[in-house]
């Protein structure tokens, strides 16, 4: 599972773009973060416990169709190499800034 994580030249997840796992709820969720935490990726500590879901993120507290901009995105995963969405697609999706 190590080498998904890491960068093309190998030298782990500083050298390329975060991740975002995209999934359904009952899809994973909780077993990827604790591959990613096992392998090292930067999380945020708050988001841990949500299974590294940002929590503002999750259904609570959107509607369905609801997307949140590239830039809040960039802006709230600041220093994080994984994060996971537990909902819909956003309509905008990153290209250059994640990888899903």
């Amino acid at each position: 599972m190590r080498k998904f994580f890491e960068g093309s030249d190998g030298q782990g997840a500083s050298s390329r773009l975060p991740v975002v796992f995209v999934h359904m709820h009952k899809s994973g969720g909780t077993v990827m973060c604790h591959l990613a935490y096992d392998n090292g990726e930067r999380l945020r500590p708050d988001w841990v416990v949500q299974n590294c879901n940002d929590p503002q993120e999750g259904i609570v507290h959107l509607k369905l169709g609801d997307s949140t901009s590239c830039e809040t995105r960039i802006r709230r995963a600041a220093n994080v190499t994984y994060q996971s969405l537990e909902r819909w697609l956003d309509r905008q999706i990153c290209p250059g800034s994640f990888q899903h």
